[in-house]
């Protein structure tokens, strides 16, 4: 691949699905001019893996506002920003440098997140561009969702002889999020009873988010 394809290749990219990124002609030309041949594969790697984060960014961006806060839990909020804005665990977890595992159990509130550690939330909460007023709702509304859950799948398991938990489907967990959802919008859910803990969490998240000089997702 010589320069200009090189180049034609990089715009291209920067102008997959009309987003704006940082990304400059006049960057992109520096970093071709770098060899008088032809770029390094380190280079060209190295370019397009923030280029490729940049897009990945904007994409987390749009698709948070176009979503707007709900009264879900802080999984399945991550969960839907994530499809609306095309993303798969595993580029998630990519960004995140977890196993793939680890963002499915938060999407599906598998780990409560209280139970997470503050890092990883703040890791969360940056890369999906959160402010942390918004999240101590989603985790709130967590702890009380998780509450009703356990109630259905109690039901469900006295009803039915039993119901592992690796079993549930991911419509199954979508369902039980929803309704239960749905009741605490309407009021008819109690609270969890672990607002000290929300508050804990909350506090170290915020000192985590300062110390990442973040300070516009404290606002």
């Amino acid at each position: 691949m010589n320069e200009k394809q090189l180049n034609a290749n990089l715009r291209r990219l920067a102008n997959d699905g009309s987003q704006v990124v940082d990304i400059t002609d006049e960057l992109v030309d520096s970093f071709l001019n770098r060899e008088l041949n032809s770029p390094s594969a380190e280079i060209k790697d190295g370019f397009v893996s923030r280029l490729r984060i940049q897009l990945q960014d904007a994409a987390i961006e749009k698709a948070r506002k176009a979503v707007g806060m709900k009264v879900v839990p802080f999984g399945r909020f991550l969960e839907s920003v994530r499809e609306k804005a095309e993303l798969t665990r595993k580029e998630i977890a990519g960004r995140l440098r977890k196993q793939e595992q680890f963002v499915q159990r938060v999407e599906r509130g598998d780990m409560s997140p209280i139970d997470i550690p503050p890092t990883d939330v703040a890791d969360l909460v940056v890369l999906f561009q959160l402010r942390v007023r918004d999240v101590a709702q989603l985790i709130s509304a967590s702890l009380d969702i998780a509450s009703a859950k356990q109630g259905f799948k109690t039901a469900a398991a006295r009803a039915h002889g039993g119901i592992r938990h690796d079993q549930r489907s991911e419509d199954v967990e979508k369902a039980m999020d929803a309704l239960a959802a749905r009741l605490k919008q309407k009021g008819k859910l109690p609270k969890s009873g672990q607002s000290n803990e929300v508050e804990s969490l909350i506090a170290l998240l915020e000192t985590e988010i300062r110390a990442r000089g973040r300070i516009d997702l404290l606002t």
